[in-house]
């Protein structure tokens, strides 16, 4: 796939998960922000990490590269999600 696409389906998926936090049933929860936060946080450490191991499993190289960027945006996107 190209770049361009999947940075398009990202961005397309990412814009539709508000959807999903504003139904019935996550409202009449009444989850805290802070453990609604921690629970999209695990989710998309999961997904990452099985993505990760995806790699590993078909040897595909570089199977994981960190970068200051993951943390500068982390930094950035947990409290915004507060």
């Amino acid at each position: 796939m190209s770049p361009l696409l999947l940075a398009l389906l990202g961005g397309a998926a990412n814009g539709t998960f508000p959807v999903f936090i504003k139904t019935e049933a996550v409202v009449a929860a009444c989850v805290h922000p802070v453990i609604f936060q921690l629970y999209k946080s695990f989710c998309v450490f999961v997904l990452g990490a099985a993505l990760v191991a995806s790699r590993s499993v078909f040897g595909l190289e570089p199977t994981y590269l960190f970068s200051w960027w993951g943390i500068f945006s982390a930094g950035a996107w947990i409290p915004a999600g507060l």
